[in-house]
């Protein structure tokens, strides 16, 4: 998928999909989150002021009306924001999985590397019992 090429590598190729994401990109995702959730916690924080300030006052409606249409300027900004938390925090699910799949791989890494080092000491033993 698309946001799977963005960030990751393949690594099975054509027959199935197994996605590695690397340390620089898991770390650039993770400050990409962080800086999109301070800015949305700063906009609403922002919008809640402006509508409770519109809210208690008793503006011309020449006010009245360039607040209403700053209100829903920023509730659009707000709904987009949202949208895109959305999508990070989908990102950083993604980042997580592939965390998980890279240490499965690790792992088994690991006990297939083990295995091949005790296979290569038999095959030794045993072509030295030969000779």
């Amino acid at each position: 998928d698309r946001s799977c090429a963005l960030f990751c590598r393949p690594v099975l190729g054509r027959a199935g999909h197994l996605c590695v994401m690397t340390g620089p990109d898991l770390s650039t995702l993770e400050k990409r989150v962080k800086s999109t959730a301070t800015s949305i916690e700063n906009l609403t924080s922002r919008l809640e002021q402006l509508e409770a300030g519109s809210a208690s006052t008793g503006a011309t409606s020449g006010a009245a009306i360039s607040q209403e249409e700053l209100l829903n300027a920023l509730k659009d900004v707000r709904a987009a924001l949202v949208a895109e938390t959305a999508t990070a925090e989908k990102a950083r699910d993604d980042a997580e999985k592939a965390a998980l799949q890279v240490a499965a791989l690790e792992k088994e890494n690991a006990k297939l590397r083990y295995r091949v080092k005790h296979l290569i000491r038999s095959l030794e033993e045993e072509e030295a019992a030969r000779a």
